[in-house]
């Protein structure tokens, strides 16, 4: 058989997938060891000088120098009117900003201390722990609907858990860890308050409760939540439980509960909610399984099985170049990975491919000198990419290769050619439903770079507010289709719901050629009058992406419109053609001038995150069609042109 010859991979169902799903990974794996031996590592604590004063100076100095411009710090207090903002105009940020301060402040102080050892932040650290533990509630204003009372005040007589309960009580945790004996010098009340205040409002409700939606036991259909805080319960388990019984059982619960979120995750691995979120799933996943491999002396091992190596390495192939990666959902398209336990995982999982990955990112001179674990300074993850050592920061010994990525139960496409010389081209599309996590209504949309520039993108989200997550979301313009790269037809765009969604998923590929196809009708309200819109993307390597639609209207009432997302200066080249360009790099746009005419504008951006995401700004390509046929088919083709060669 020929090498070039098609094979045919077909995924018919998104979500009742006909695939077998193994249950309870992690359960499974917990009975091949003695939950009752778990011990937290042997990280190394603030007397062991041997290790800190020995980490790479650059890191010392850059963590000491930011916590000596902070000492004059005054932990403000989050006020009443500032968790009432939030109901009032959905503004998170009074109370967010409290938190975030007083989490970031404190996990700062205590890396300074432990890397400094002089005891000049110690008085600051203590001030820090009695803040947060004098605060009336650990969780943010626009987490208190978990509250039986619902939004607006904090709730004095009932403790929840939420994404920010969970970090600012795994971070207390590891503050108690490595400064215990510290603390006990200076007066013993404080790590009598610190376990106090975990206990009363994380763990103890942790065990009482599982009517918390993230939990999964209500539902099972659970997103980043449920990794996030479980991974942050456990460290709190491990460091501060001493009644056995309850450590016991609530080890068991985490792994439980976890086992949702894991179960729910489907075989292929992919992130449905983009690349940003896998950090706070997959990512903390891998948090998750580095800590139980450890506490349990390398027995808790579950980093062969298929799907968790999915989930580990879909990252990887997210990866565009620099720190571009696939935005798809509310993801950014810049991240900075967490790399270190990336590494850590690529060691687990004996996976070169993995390492190689890790080092592009660590070897850079910029991530040397200040660690990405340093900037967020979560020390949860800080302290075990401390101890990890710098094996990771060596630069890798070789480049990566692979230039096709399929998720079939997911719908995600990957495609790149790897063409340094003219530009690498970088190809990304989904099919998917209009229900996902962090859902946008973009079934069947794709994103295109050229030499690491993103000439057809995804806008991602913007700042998150009160509407955001609420029935409103999808009057924010980030979110509709309109706004992605997929047409509006009869002048209807897709909508949201789970029914929505693309259909008839197929994906083909050879030596030189990548084809993505599927019906894209469903994702659209009966209002659109479609029978049918198949649309064929084309991706050929080192030239270009074609996209074919073959489409069936069971009534006319106005022209569709073709939509194409970009930052790109725009000109038309001639008839049926315009030319894109950024910072030099060039491709070409063409199309039947016969079936569309075209306009472009400038879309409004006043969002502050997205401003900085796009500072050159965002324009909106309109091709309109002139057709008023029932049935038809169109082609788009988007060219890369040969670099430009300088004298």
């Amino acid at each position: 058989m020929k090498s070039n010859i098609l094979i045919l991979l077909s995924f018919m169902l998104f979500f009742n997938n006909s695939i077998a799903q193994e249950k309870n990974i992690l359960q499974q794996a917990a009975k091949n060891i003695d939950i009752e031996k778990l011990k937290f590592p042997d990280y190394p604590t603030y007397e062991n000088r041997d290790f800190w004063d020995n980490l790479p100076q650059s890191w010392r100095n850059s963590v000491i120098s930011s916590a000596e411009k902070s000492l004059d710090y005054n932990w403000p207090i989050a006020t009443a009117w500032g968790y009432l903002e939030f109901k009032k105009s959905g503004d998170r940020g009074p109370s967010n900003g409290v938190y975030g301060g007083r989490k970031s402040h404190l996990e700062l102080f205590v890396l300074a201390e432990c890397m400094e050892g002089k005891g000049r932040f110690l008085p600051q650290i203590v001030n820090g722990v009695y803040a947060i533990c004098e605060q009336t509630a650990w969780s943010i204003s626009a987490h208190l609907s978990l509250q039986k009372k619902g939004n607006g005040l904090p709730d004095h007589e009932e403790d929840i858990i939420d994404l920010s309960t969970g970090e600012l009580a795994s971070n207390l945790a590891m503050t108690q860890y490595l400064l215990k004996s510290a603390f006990d010098k200076i007066h013993p009340l404080i790590n009598e308050r610190i376990s106090y205040e975990i206990k009363k409002r994380v763990l103890d409700v942790y065990y009482a409760r599982k009517d918390f939606w993230w939990q999964g036991y209500r539902n099972p259909r659970v997103n980043n939540w449920n990794s996030w805080i479980n991974y942050n319960v456990m460290n709190c388990i491990l460091t501060v439980e001493d009644r056995p019984e309850k450590r016991t059982e609530g080890i068991k619960k985490v792994l439980e509960s976890f086992d949702f979120w894991l179960n729910f995750y489907k075989n292929d691995g992919a992130c449905e909610e983009g690349a940003t979120y896998w950090g706070h799933a997959g990512g903390i996943m891998c948090n998750m399984l580095d800590l139980m491999h450890k506490a349990s002396d390398g027995k808790f091992n579950v980093f062969s099985h298929p799907k968790v190596r999915n989930i580990i390495t879909f990252l990887m192939y997210n990866h565009i170049g620099e720190n571009r990666f696939v935005n798809f959902a509310d993801a950014s398209p810049y991240l900075s990975p967490e790399v270190s336990v990336i590494y850590r995982m690529a060691k687990h999982m004996n996976d070169d491919d993995l390492k190689v990955f890790a080092k592009h990112f660590a070897s850079k001179s910029s991530y040397k000198r200040s660690p990405y674990f340093l900037k967020k300074r979560n020390l949860c993850k800080a302290i075990p990419s401390l101890a990890e050592g710098i094996e990771w920061m060596e630069k890798p010994d070789k480049n990566l290769s692979w230039n096709c990525k399929y998720y079939p139960e997911t719908q995600f496409l990957f495609v790149q050619d790897r063409d340094e010389k003219n530009g690498n081209l970088f190809f990304a599309a989904k099919g998917g439903y209009n229900a996902e996590s962090h859902n946008h209504n973009d079934a069947g949309s794709f994103i295109l770079y050229c030499g690491g520039k993103p000439f057809l993108a995804d806008a991602g989200s913007g700042t998150y507010t009160k509407k955001t997550f609420s029935p409103r979301r999808y009057e924010i313009w980030t979110m509709q289709s309109d706004y992605h790269n997929v047409p509006m037809i009869n002048g209807v765009p897709q909508k949201f719901g789970i029914k929505y969604k693309a259909s008839e998923v197929k994906f083909q590929k050879s030596r030189n050629r990548a084809l993505f196809s599927l019906e894209m009708a469903k994702a659209y309200p009966k209002e659109a009058k479609v029978a049918s819109w198949k649309r064929n993307y084309d991706f050929r390597y080192g030239k270009s992406l074609s996209i074919t639609d073959s489409f069936h209207l069971t009534t006319f009432e106005q022209p569709h419109i073709q939509h194409f997302l970009t930052p790109a200066k725009v000109e038309r080249n001639r008839e049926g053609q315009a030319l894109l360009t950024i910072d030099g790099v060039k491709m070409l746009m063409s199309y039947s001038s016969a079936l569309f005419s075209l306009e472009t504008e400038d879309v409004e951006i006043t969002d502050p995150v997205l401003k900085r995401r796009w500072p050159n700004g965002l324009k909106r390509i309109r091709l309109i069609s002139k057709s008023r046929k029932l049935k038809g088919k169109q082609k788009i083709t988007f060219t890369k042109l040969p670099a430009q060669k300088h004298s």
